[in-house]
């Protein structure tokens, strides 16, 4: 008997690489940083800033709430506060930019983003522009807003809904077998699935290759839902006759 076989691991949060972002002439590090936190939790925490001008440059720095999904910036109130508000920056030297997170009592458990924009106060154009500019560049931090006596991991498991249907079990030769794989997130966090589907027989050995789910790294918000067709080709003359089980 084949069977197929699902292996599925998890990205729990929405953005784990902490990288940087950079705009002409300006960079800030880490670009993404992430928490978990508890309803009624404080934490501090710092984003360096550095001016890679031939000038010296003014700067001023803003914190606005996020929303991801739609890439706007929201009228709610961020939880974060920058103790840095603005500051002359000489050409190759570096602004640390303090923070503190705020979680008040009440929050909803769940996955909120604020941004911290780091832009300069006087505005540049170039010789006939009539718009003036104004360069600035932007890191994002997550917060994951828990329960004390919870985990991420298990409101992943509790609160998500995953399946796997063979949608057409091809023809040996003519067609091959299509898989159907669907994840629902029911909770109020962001999370990223990741995962691969394997093909084995009842002697355990892998029949084909890996298939690599959500290879494009997308992210899932509350309440949506991802899908993905996977085509499987692994038939042997001998199989014909065989049934196939999804686990």
């Amino acid at each position: 008997m084949k069977r197929l076989f699902i292996c599925l691991t998890v990205l729990l949060l929405f953005l784990t690489v902490h990288t940087h972002t950079q705009a002409q002439g300006y960079s800030l590090s880490p670009g993404i940083e992430e928490y978990t936190l508890n309803p009624g939790e404080t934490e501090r925490g710092d984003i360096l800033f550095r001016n890679r001008e031939s000038t010296a440059t003014e700067v001023e720095v803003t914190i606005d709430t996020y929303d991801p999904k739609t890439e706007e910036i929201l009228t709610t109130k961020p939880f974060i506060t920058a103790q840095t508000k603005g500051a002359t920056v000489a050409s190759g030297e570096s602004l640390r930019i303090d923070y503190t997170i705020t979680i008040p009592q009440d929050t909803p458990v769940g996955s909120y983003f604020n941004t911290v924009t780091v832009q300069e106060t006087s505005s540049s154009s170039q010789e006939g522009n009539t718009v003036s500019v104004k360069k600035a560049v932007g890191g994002i931090i997550a917060l994951h807003i828990v329960e004390s006596d919870s985990t991420i991991e298990n409101i992943f498991f509790q609160q998500s809904d995953a399946q796997l249907i063979i949608t057409d079990k091809g023809f040996p030769y003519l067609s091959n077998m299509e898989i159907e794989y669907t994840y629902t997130n029911n909770s109020n966090f962001v999370f990223r699935p990741e995962g691969e589907v394997r093909l084995i027989d009842s002697e355990g050995k892998q029949v084909t290759s890996r298939v690599e789910l959500n290879s494009k790294k997308e992210a899932v918000y509350p309440g949506d839902s991802f899908k993905e067709t996977i085509s499987v080709d692994a038939w042997e003359i001998s199989e014909v006759l065989e049934s196939r089980d999804v686990i």
